[in-house]
């Protein structure tokens, strides 16, 4: 295994671009609370044996205890992507592309588009930076202008990642943006479906992921999984799918359907 991410699992951000990272370069994303890891995670990470271990943000949300735990297993080192926020992490795990021609951005104060934007851009091997919804952070910007993408992806419409954002994005990376295309749908369902039609255009998929759209936690180990096999994330409500969504799984005709987490009442 040559990675594997530990990240939050009671909050988001920085799984989120954790899990494009995993999704590209062939490993999981497995989650912890911020002191204390389960035995779980213990073993699966000492069975995995990766090769690079990497905690995704600072010592608040992956403690020393936990990080110093499990980073023994990792056969060739281990590292933390620490920012002083959620978009300079974001930034930090970016730079593990060493190269990369396209740079996805969602919004970082809310998790429904970049789920499913997240295992897209693992699978296009691109990773995703975090932005403010009326205002491009100064973290996000400087590390646009570091990849200077030649293509933009926007995740989800005006409402989580204003014009004005993408105007000031484009900007950032000094000019060598030439494309730009906005995922998104009337509802974060129809988002996930429109970034899965865009992103895996031909049919006879490996898997499809189905995950609650109302949290974020199963979605985000799915995430890592879904790039890294070739499939999306697909969101739904708890007793309810929509019609969007299953007209997306028919036209997908996977190989396999993993629905991500346990039935609730």
């Amino acid at each position: 295994m040559p990675v594997t991410f530990i990240a939050n699992g009671l909050n988001f951000p920085d799984a989120l671009a954790a899990a494009a990272a995993a999704g590209t370069f062939g490993g999981p994303v497995l989650l912890t609370r911020p002191t204390s890891v389960s035995v779980g995670t213990v073993d699966e990470v000492a069975a995995l044996k990766p090769e690079y271990l990497f905690a995704a943000g600072g010592k608040a949300v992956v403690g020393d205890s936990v990080f110093n735990k499990l980073s023994p297993y990792a056969t060739m080192g281990s590292d933390r992507a620490a920012g002083a926020s959620r978009y300079e992490t974001a930034g930090l795990i970016s730079t593990l592309w060493e190269s990369t021609g396209t740079v996805y951005l969602a919004n970082g104060m809310n998790f429904p588009d970049a789920l499913a934007g997240a295992a897209a851009a693992g699978y296009e091997g691109a990773p995703v930076l975090l932005t403010k919804q009326g205002s491009l952070p100064p973290e996000t910007a400087a590390y646009l202008n570091y990849l200077r993408p030649t293509r933009l992806v926007i995740l989800g419409g005006t409402g989580a990642v204003s014009q004005a954002v993408v105007d000031q994005a484009q900007r950032a990376a000094g000019g060598f943006v030439a494309s730009i295309q906005r995922l998104s749908g009337d509802s974060r369902y129809d988002t996930a479906v429109d970034i899965s039609r865009r992103t895996f255009t031909a049919p006879r998929v490996p898997v499809v992921y189905i995950a609650s759209g109302q949290n974020f936690a199963d979605a985000l180990a799915g995430a890592a999984a879904a790039g890294a096999l070739g499939g999306p994330v697909l969101l739904t409500e708890p007793n309810a799918i929509s019609d969007a969504t299953i007209a997306e799984i028919e036209r997908l005709d996977p190989v396999r359907v993993v629905v991500l987490g346990v039935p609730r009442s």
